[in-house]
């Protein structure tokens, strides 16, 4: 069991055994795994463990606090650049070379933006931010480009379940699925993705498979009033 960074407290079924990293062998059972770290969200993961079976468990912790200032920076001059893009129908030289140098500076915003969600697609409250944006500019398919090229380089199932997001806003609910079940054989532990599969399946009224996500998503972590009143909802 490993943890990025070290030095993160392993709780085995409610009991602390010791801190990452540490290797154990255990009898074959279901194990309910949690590390805990100061500073840092608690990461919480099931594995059924067979005979003779060895597993392998690395995660990054993220911080309960990160420092996002450098994104919020690039992402407020995005914006600005976008409310003053100017009208493609010019109609004179002059007009014609203000919008090509508009259209220079706002890809280069687009890359300064890609390059600062590359390290942190982990946390799903930052890119939240900018879909949501781009679903409103109407600029999601150039998201949806950033976040499949990000998942084929990454293979994270992060990076998947936000390609996957960002499908079903572009109403592709078929390709929305696979990839988000391409995040699934990833990581069937990441609550971000729990959470998305239930809001997928409830948008598509199937409520038996979103109840099931939204349990699964609550079993690992309990303290989540939002995912409990869709559940009663349901």
């Amino acid at each position: 069991l490993i943890t990025e960074p070290n030095g993160a407290k392993i709780y085995l079924n409610g009991e602390m055994i010791g801190s990452s990293p540490v290797q154990l062998t255990l009898p074959p059972m279901g194990y309910l795994i949690t590390f805990s770290k100061a500073g840092y969200a608690t990461s919480t993961h099931y594995f059924n463990l067979g005979s003779r079976q060895r597993l392998n468990v690395d995660k990054q912790l993220l911080l309960n606090n990160p420092d996002f200032t450098d994104f919020n920076q690039v992402f407020e001059s995005f914006k600005t650049q976008m409310e003053q893009m100017p009208s493609k129908n010019f109609k004179t030289k002059n007009g014609r070379e203000k919008y090509r140098q508009a259209v220079v500076r706002l890809e280069n915003l687009w890359q300064e933006l890609f390059a600062t969600l590359k390290d942190r697609i982990y946390y799903p409250s930052l890119n939240l931010k900018l879909i949501n944006y781009c679903k409103t500019a109407k600029c999601l398919e150039k998201l949806a480009e950033f976040y499949k090229k990000l998942a084929l380089s990454n293979n994270s199932a992060e990076a998947y379940t936000l390609a996957g997001i960002v499908q079903q806003e572009l109403k592709n609910p078929k390709e929305a699925l696979r990839l988000f079940m391409e995040a699934w054989t990833r990581d069937r532990n990441y609550k971000f993705l729990l959470n998305s599969l239930g809001d997928f399946f409830m948008a598509q009224d199937k409520n038996d498979k979103a109840k099931q996500y939204y349990e699964m998503s609550l079993f690992l972590y309990p303290d989540q009033n939002e995912i409990k009143e869709k559940l009663n909802s349901l």
